[in-house]
């Protein structure tokens, strides 16, 4: 079940540091967060 609330000025501190995190995840390793192709040719499904 998921639970949703108002986001409160007390919870900033934890919302930066998630948005760091994920940042610093992305510039270690980019290629990680690519999404990939259904024909696994490297190109999109839909031929673009």
């Amino acid at each position: 079940m998921v639970t949703l609330r108002v986001l409160t000025p007390e919870d900033w501190p934890l919302w930066r540091a998630l948005r760091l995190a994920a940042l610093a995840a992305l510039a270690d390793a980019p290629d990680a967060f690519k999404v990939r192709s259904r024909t696994g040719r490297g190109r999109p499904a839909h031929g673009c």
